[in-house]
């Protein structure tokens, strides 16, 4: 390639001008239709290898086209940004664009994407009309849009361009190619919401479709693993990070450390710190600080991170100089909203300990960077806020309501860990609570303290009526709960009246409605995983699950269990429940 710059000034003008961009089935065209259907079509050769992800290959494509077309510089420039090389990128995209090629008008967008360049990456991207758009277009559109908005607004409103996204793609013959680009948004955007367990859906289905592996999206299941208790697997998504990234060998002058360096050693403290081990998080994160440093600007996110770990787990373990000095470290690398709040969560947190903000100020600072973080749609964050008011707030001895006030903000917890089922996303934080809120959160709120990943629901009803997730007992102290969310079970959606009719039959209607009220909030005040659900339109309700349910009838009737002279809700006089137990016993007469 003569110049950089203007990679066919040479080569092109003693050639023919003939093009050899799109047409008959070259080899990244015969290995797609063999990898995924023939109905596949490319515009360019270069797209193909750009599918199968051979960028280095679709640039020896590009080099050998004598009069490349509009297309073939437009993915062309896609190959050359894949590989390192955006000024060859730019002058491609420019060169298609001044052949009027629409799509190179989208990739200039995602070019500046990719730059970082994210307010004229979205300027970009609204100078088009979208109808105008082939199908695969409009989805790098929606996906592009989605990646910006998640930058400059919020999650939430990432959402939706997304999930337009892969809507495009679903009847399409690149659907198999494309999706995955999709999913891997949607696993991104539901990992850095809070909610892992969708994250980890969407990124198993990329990574499913990935030819070559994603390290990126590696490394972000890896993080979905420990937010969410599942140790076990992200270690070894971890390990396997670790070897392929010694196997890999830098460019020669650039250094060996990059911004996945660091954000793969920020992985190994998070999964020592929520396992509570502050001496090897202590490590990992002085190694990412070390390694995101030495990567410069394109890091500053692992140094961000990294230092406001730091912060806090060294002002835990007495090194307050050393806590602020990773505080200063941290402020140097703000440059967005959210940064700038997970700044200040870390600041408050580490002053308040140090005495020099009293608890009462604490508290009204950190309720009001929840409110903050709910505004941009990071549940994680906003509970991890909640969690430090609520401790400041039970220390703040001119409060006499003080512990009114530090319930009230874990209610307002609960209610955002149940909308990611998810109460392990507060495990790395326990350590650095006061003993007076962890006495609270065990007394009033155990589905906060689970321990590890619960497995399953377990609905026990013979010989006894009792409820398990993951084999502990869910304490709600109100009557005949068991039986009415077996009832809820077995029907699926009933009303108010049917309840009032099969269970609480002497009972006015209000007093049941009361009930439900109550059981709800109880439910929520003991486990994550378990739900009664409303449905104003059609006035029913139901259960909803988070974990497999298993019910000791059905194992009874499946021929796997004897009843064994078990009574079926023993404690219930409920005709339903005499007439179902009748039909337990006939199975085993």
């Amino acid at each position: 390639m003569p110049q950089t710059h203007n990679p066919h000034s040479t080569r092109h003008s003693t050639r023919s001008t003939r093009g050899q961009g799109a047409g008959r089935p070259t080899g990244p065209t015969r290995e797609l239709r063999f990898r995924f259907g023939e109905n596949i079509r490319l515009k360019s050769p270069v797209q193909g290898y750009f599918y199968l992800q051979q960028y280095a290959e679709g640039i020896r494509r590009f080099e050998g086209i004598y009069n490349p077309s509009p297309d073939d510089e437009r993915w062309g420039s896609v190959c050359y940004d894949a590989q390192g090389q955006p000024s060859i990128a730019r002058f491609l995209i420019d060169q298609a664009i001044s052949k009027h090629n629409l799509g190179a008008q989208l990739e200039l967008a995602r070019h500046l994407l990719r730059q970082g360049e994210n307010t004229a990456a979205l300027k970009q991207l609204h100078t088009l009309e979208l109808s105008s758009l082939d199908p695969i277009d409009r989805m790098l559109w929606h996906g592009a849009r989605s990646e910006l908005l998640f930058r400059l607004e919020s999650v939430d409103s990432a959402l939706p361009d997304a999930e337009k996204a892969l809507l495009e793609v679903q009847n399409l013959p690149e659907i198999s190619v494309c999706s995955l680009w999709v999913y891997g948004q949607l696993g991104k955007l539901y990992g850095a919401q809070g909610d892992d367990h969708s994250a980890v859906y969407y990124l198993n289905r990329a990574l499913e479709g990935t030819l070559t592996g994603n390290p990126g999206l590696e490394l972000e299941r890896a993080c979905s693993f420990i937010h969410l208790g599942r140790f076990g697997e992200a270690q070894n998504e971890l390990t396997q990070l670790n070897q392929a990234a010694e196997n890999a060998s830098s460019p020669a002058g650039q250094s060996p450390f990059s911004s996945h360096s660091a954000l793969l050693e920020l992985a190994w403290g998070r999964f020592y710190q929520a396992q509570h081990n502050p001496t090897q998080a202590v490590r990992h994160f002085q190694e990412a600080l070390s390694r995101a440093q030495a990567a410069g600007k394109t890091a500053d996110k692992a140094t961000l991170e990294a230092a406001l770990a730091l912060s806090t787990l060294l002002e835990q373990t007495g090194g307050q100089q050393d806590a602020a000095a990773q505080l200063e470290t941290a402020r140097d690398c703000l440059s967005s909203p959210l940064e700038r709040l997970l700044f200040e969560l870390r600041e408050t947190v580490v002053l308040r300990r140090q005495n020099l903000l009293t608890p009462g100020i604490a508290a009204q600072k950190l309720l009001e960077i929840s409110s903050s973080f709910a505004r941009l749609g990071r549940v994680r964050e906003t509970c991890w806020a909640l969690l430090h008011a609520a401790d400041s707030l039970l220390e703040d001895s001119e409060n006499p309501a003080r512990e009114d006030a530090a319930q009230a903000a874990l209610e307002t917890l609960i209610t955002q860990v149940q909308s990611v089922y998810n109460p392990a996303l507060l495990w790395g934080e326990r350590p650095t609570l006061s003993a007076a809120l962890v006495s609270l959160l065990e007394r009033r709120f155990p589905a906060l303290m689970v321990s590890e990943p619960s497995s399953v629901i377990d609905l026990i009803t013979l010989g006894q009526e009792r409820i398990a997730v993951g084999g502990k007992l869910v304490p709600v102290p109100m009557r005949r709960f068991v039986e009415v969310l077996t009832y809820i079970h077995i029907n699926g959606e009933v009303t108010l009246a049917q309840v009032v009719q099969d269970i609480f039959t002497d009972e006015p209607l209000q007093k049941t409605r009361n009930y439900f009220h109550q059981l709800r909030h109880q439910l929520k005040l003991y486990t994550a995983q378990l739900e009664v659900m409303y449905s104003p339109q059609s006035r029913t309700y139901r259960l909803e699950t988070r974990l497999p349910l298993r019910w000791d009838v059905d194992t009874v009737r499946s021929g796997r269990d004897k009843l064994n002279g078990r009574e079926f809700l023993p404690g219930s006089g409920s005709e339903w429940v005499m007439r179902l137990g009748a039909e337990l016993s006939g199975l085993e007469g």
